[in-house]
C-alpha cells in the first residue's frame, strides 16, 4: 500500500508531467499546424481533412513528445520542492535518499506503457490512416480545393474557378467559370475567360500533375482597355489544376507500417525503424532515473540553470540515440540492440550522479598546532590577528589546559591564499554602470519571469477568446452546408487575429504578476539590495516583452490578414453563397451575370458602414456560356436604392464584332444586397500595413479621404510602441502595492489599466477625426500622455 509520502510525491509529479505534456503538445500543435497548412497550399492534401491529418500526425508525433514531457515534468517537479526546501524537510523528517524512488517508478511504469503503445501500435495506425485519407481526398476535385457553389483560388494561376455542381466521388462537374489575369510583353493586363457547359478531373500520367477537361465552352482573350479580343469556341479544352506535391508522412513511408511488417521486411532501414520504435520506452524510463540527480539544487541556485543542463543533456542523448539509428539504417550494426548499449550507459551515468550526490564527505584537513611550542615571539606572532578572506575564516578558541595539564592545542583551519602567499580576494558586491546597458545574470532571471507569466496569459486570453467563438460558430452547423470542421476551421484562421489582439494585455498582465512574484518572495528586494534600480529592472522587462512582440508584429503582418480573409470567405459563403472572396477579390453570380470587383472598401458614414467597390468587371453570360457582354468600371456605389457605376468601359459582343461605348456614370441593376457586402469586407483595423497603404493610395488618387484606413494604419506603425509603453506604465504598481497582494489583485489593476487605455485611445482618436487633427497626431498623444502620468506616480512612490 502506497504511504502518504508516495502518494504526495505521485500527485505533484503527475501534475507536473500532464502539465508539461499540455504544454508541448500545444507547442507542436502550433508547428504541425504550420505545415499541415503549407500542405493544403501546395496541393498535397484538401483542406476538407486537414483537421482530421493534423490530429493524426500529432498522434504520430507522441512517441518523440512522451519522454521529453516525462523528464521535464519530473525535473520541474523535483526542482520545485528543493527550491523551497520541501526536500531538505522530509530529508529531515527521516526519509532516505531513495525516498522518491518508489513512487518515480510507479510513475515510469504508466508512462513506459502508454510509451509504449503509442510508438509501437497507435502511431503507426495513425500514420497509415493519414495516408490512406489524404489519397483518397486527392482522387476528386476537391482535392484541388474545389467545391460546388464556390468561388476557389487556382493555384499557381493568378484566377479563379467556380462551378454549379459537382458528382458525388468529386470527379465530374457542372457548368463552369474560369477567369485568370496576366500582363503581356507591352504592359497591358489580359483576361482570359473560360467557360464550359460540363467538365472532369484526371491525373497526369507522372501521378502527381491534376487537369481539369472543360466540355463543350467558350474561350476568351480580353485585353483591358482595348478592342481586339480573340473568341474561341471548343468541344474540349484541357487545363492544368495543380501539381500534387507528394505527401510522404515526412519522407518515411516505413513509418506507416506494422511491427510485423517491419520484421518480415528484414533489411537495414526497416531494422532501424523498429529499433526507434523499440528505443522509445525505455527512453522514457532512463530519463525518468536522470531526472533525479539533475534536480536536485539549492534554494538560492538559478531557477532555470539545471533545467537549461537538462535540456542540454536530453538533446545529446536523443542524438546519440539517432546516430545509433542511422548506423543501424545503413547497415554498420547489424541489431536493434546496439541501441540498448546506449540506455544502459546513460542509466549507468545517472546512478553514479546519485551516488555522487549522497556519498559521505570527508572533512577539510586540518592542522593542529602545539600552543605551548616556540618562544613567546613565535605564539604572538601566531595569534596575530589575520585579514579574513573570500574562501575561509580562521577559527580562533582560548588556550586552554587539558586534563592531563598540558597545554590545550588550536584548531586552525588554513586559507590557501594566504598559504601560499597571496592576497585575500575581497567580496565585490553586483554593480550596474549607470552609462550604459549591460546584461546580467539578473537581466536573464528577470526576463525569463515575464516571458514565462506573459505567454501563460496570452495563452489563457487567446485560448478563452477561441473557445468563445467555437461555441457562436457550433449554433451555424448544419445551415448551407457547413460542418464541425468548418467551424473548428473558421476559429483557426481567425486565432492569429486574436492573438494578435489579446497580446497588450497579456503583456501588461503578464508583466504585472512576474514582478508581482518575485516581490513576493523577496527577489526584488534582492535585486534593489544588489544596486538594480528600478529602472534597471523596468527596462529588463520591457527588453523580455520586445523579444515577443517582435513575433506578434510579424504575425499580425502575415497570418492575421490572410486569416480574416479567409474567414470573411466562410461568412459570405454562409450569408450568400453566390458570393466569395479570393486573391483576385470578390467575385458573386447575380443571374446570368458574374462580377468581380479587385477591391473592396469600407466606409463609415454618419455612423453607418457602406461599400464601395473599386476596378469592377462584370461578365454577363447567354444561357448556353458564351460571353455577350463586359463592362470594366473604376468603381461603384449604392446610391440610395441602385448601384452606380463610374467611369464605365461597356464592350458588346455579336456576330458583327465587337462595339465598345465609353460612359461617366451607368446605372447597374443587381441584386447585390450592399448590408451583405458590408459585412463580407474587412475592417481596416484587421488589413496589414501594404493593404492599408494600397487603399489609401486609391483613396487619394480618386480625390478621397482616406478617413478610418488612415487612423488603421497610423494604429498599426504605432502598436508596437504603445504595447511597450502601457507594459512601463505598469511597473510602479509592481515595485509599490502588489508585494502584499495577491494574484487576484495584479490582475485588476492590470484589467483597470488595460481598459484605461482603451478609452484615452478611442476618446482621443474619435476626437481628432471631429477636429480634423492628423492621424498620425492622434494615435501618438495617448502614449506620452499615459507616460507622464506614470512617471509622476513613480517619482512619488520612489
Amino acid at each position: 500500500m502506497l504511504s502518504i509520502l508516495d502518494r504526495y510525491f505521485l500527485r505533484e509529479l503527475g501534475r507536473t508531467v500532464a502539465a508539461t505534456l499540455a504544454v508541448l503538445l500545444v507547442i507542436v500543435t502550433g508547428s504541425t499546424l504550420a505545415e499541415v497548412f503549407q500542405q493544403v497550399a501546395n496541393g498535397s492534401f484538401p483542406a476538407s481533412v486537414m483537421l482530421p491529418v493534423l490530429g493524426l500526425k500529432l498522434i504520430d508525433g507522441l512517441p518523440d513528445v512522451l519522454p521529453l514531457a516525462s523528464f521535464v515534468g519530473v525535473l520541474l517537479g523535483l526542482g520545485r520542492m528543493y527550491r523551497e526546501s520541501e526536500m531538505h524537510v522530509l530529508a529531515s523528517s527521516g526519509m532516505t535518499p531513495a525516498g522518491p524512488l518508489r513512487p518515480l517508478l510507479l510513475l515510469g511504469t504508466v508512462l513506459v506503457t502508454v510509451t509504449a503503445i503509442v510508438s509501437s501500435w497507435l502511431g503507426p495506425w495513425a500514420a497509415r490512416t493519414s495516408d490512406l485519407m489524404v489519397a483518397t481526398a486527392n482522387r476528386s476535385v476537391i482535392a484541388a480545393g474545389l467545391d460546388a457553389g464556390r468561388w476557389t483560388d487556382l493555384p499557381g494561376k493568378g484566377g479563379i474557378i467556380f462551378v454549379d455542381s459537382l458528382s458525388g466521388d468529386g470527379t465530374r462537374m457542372g457548368r463552369t467559370f474560369l477567369s485568370m489575369q496576366r500582363i503581356s510583353k507591352d504592359g497591358n493586363a489580359h483576361l482570359r475567360v473560360v467557360t464550359a457547359a460540363s467538365g472532369r478531373m484526371y491525373p497526369g500520367s507522372d501521378g502527381e500533375s491534376r487537369f481539369v477537361s472543360l466540355r463543350d465552352g467558350w474561350q476568351y482573350d480580353i485585353p483591358l482597355g482595348a478592342d481586339n479580343w480573340r473568341q474561341l469556341r471548343y468541344q474540349r479544352n484541357d487545363t492544368s489544376l495543380s501539381s500534387v506535391k507528394r505527401y510522404d508522412n515526412d519522407g518515411n513511408p516505413l513509418q506507416a507500417l506494422s511491427n510485423g511488417a517491419l520484421r518480415r521486411l528484414d533489411d537495414s532501414p526497416a531494422r532501424a525503424e523498429l529499433a526507434w520504435r523499440l528505443s522509445a520506452p525505455p527512453m522514457t524510463l532512463v530519463l525518468l532515473l536522470l531526472a533525479l540527480p539533475l534536480a536536485r539544487q539549492s534554494p538560492r541556485e538559478p531557477r532555470y540553470g539545471r533545467l537549461l543542463l537538462a535540456g542540454l543533456s536530453f538533446y545529446l542523448y536523443f542524438m546519440l540515440l539517432l546516430l545509433g539509428r542511422a548506423q543501424i539504417s545503413k547497415g554498420h550494426w547489424h541489431h536493434w540492440s546496439s541501441l540498448w548499449l546506449m540506455h544502459a550507459t546513460v542509466l549507468a551515468l545517472a546512478g553514479w550522479m546519485l551516488w555522487k550526490q549522497h556519498a559521505p564527505r570527508r572533512s577539510a584537513p586540518v592542522n593542529r598546532v602545539p600552543y605551548a611550542s616556540g618562544t613567546a615571539d613565535s605564539r604572538a606572532e601566531r595569534h596575530r590577528p589575520e585579514p579574513a578572506s573570500n574562501s575561509a575564516v580562521a577559527a580562533r578558541v582560548a588556550p586552554g589546559v587539558d586534563g592531563a595539564g598540558q597545554p590545550e592545542a588550536l584548531d586552525v583551519v588554513s586559507d590557501s591564499s594566504t598559504s601560499q602567499g597571496r592576497r585575500p580576494g575581497k567580496v565585490r558586491p553586483s554593480r550596474f554602470r549607470s552609462g550604459g546597458f549591460t546584461l546580467k545574470r539578473v537581466d536573464y532571471l528577470v526576463a525569463l519571469s515575464v516571458i514565462g507569466a506573459v505567454l501563460t496569459t496570452w495563452l489563457v486570453l487567446t485560448g478563452f477568446q477561441a473557445v468563445t467563438q467555437l461555441l457562436r460558430q457550433l449554433v451555424r452547423i448544419g445551415k448551407n452546408g457547413y460542418t464541425l470542421n468548418d467551424a473548428f476551421f473558421y476559429v483557426l484562421l481567425t486565432l492569429p487575429r486574436r492573438a494578435y489582439e489579446m497580446f497588450g494585455n497579456s503583456a501588461l498582465v503578464g508583466g504585472l504578476m512576474a514582478l508581482g512574484g518575485l516581490a513576493s518572495t523577496g527577489e526584488v528586494t534582492a535585486l534593489r539590495a544588489l544596486g538594480m534600480s528600478r529602472l534597471r529592472i523596468a527596462a529588463s522587462v520591457a527588453g523580455a516583452v520586445a523579444l515577443l512582440l517582435a513575433g506578434v508584429v510579424v504575425i499580425g503582418e502575415t497570418a492575421a490578414p490572410w486569416g480574416d480573409q479567409q474567414a470573411q470567405a466562410m461568412d459570405l459563403r454562409m450569408s450568400a453563397g453566390s458570393l466569395g472572396i479570393t486573391s483576385s477579390g470578390l467575385w458573386a453570380r447575380d443571374g446570368n451575370t458574374v462580377i468581380n470587383a479587385r477591391r473592396t472598401l469600407l466606409k463609415e458614414q454618419a455612423g453607418v458602414s457602406r461599400v464601395e467597390l473599386g476596378d469592377v468587371r462584370l461578365f454577363t453570360l447567354t444561357a448556353a456560356g458564351q460571353l455577350s457582354r463586359f463592362e470594366w468600371a473604376r468603381r461603384a456605389e449604392y446610391d440610395h436604392a441602385q448601384w452606380m457605376l463610374q467611369d464605365v468601359r461597356s464592350t458588346t459582343l455579336d456576330p458583327q464584332g465587337v462595339h465598345t461605348t465609353l460612359m461617366s456614370r451607368q446605372p447597374w441593376h443587381s441584386n447585390l444586397d450592399p448590408k451583405v457586402l458590408a459585412q463580407s469586407a474587412i475592417k481596416p483595423e484587421h488589413l496589414s500595413i501594404r493593404d492599408l497603404q494600397r487603399n489609401i493610395g486609391y483613396l487619394r488618387a480618386n480625390g478621397e479621404s482616406p478617413g478610418s484606413y488612415e487612423v488603421a494604419l497610423w494604429a498599426r506603425a504605432f502598436y508596437p510602441v504603445n504595447v511597450l509603453v502601457l507594459v512601463l506604465c505598469a511597473m510602479p504598481f509592481a515595485f509599490g502595492t502588489l508585494r502584499s497582494g495577491g494574484l487576484g489583485k495584479r490582475i485588476f489593476i492590470g484589467m483597470l489599466l488595460a481598459v484605461g487605455w482603451y478609452f484615452l485611445q478611442r476618446v482621443i482618436v474619435n476626437f481628432a477625426i471631429i477636429y480634423g487633427i492628423a492621424p498620425m497626431l492622434a494615435n501618438l498623444l495617448p502614449a506620452p500622455i499615459v507616460s507622464l502620468f506614470a512617471w509622476w506616480y513613480f517619482r512619488r512612490t520612489a
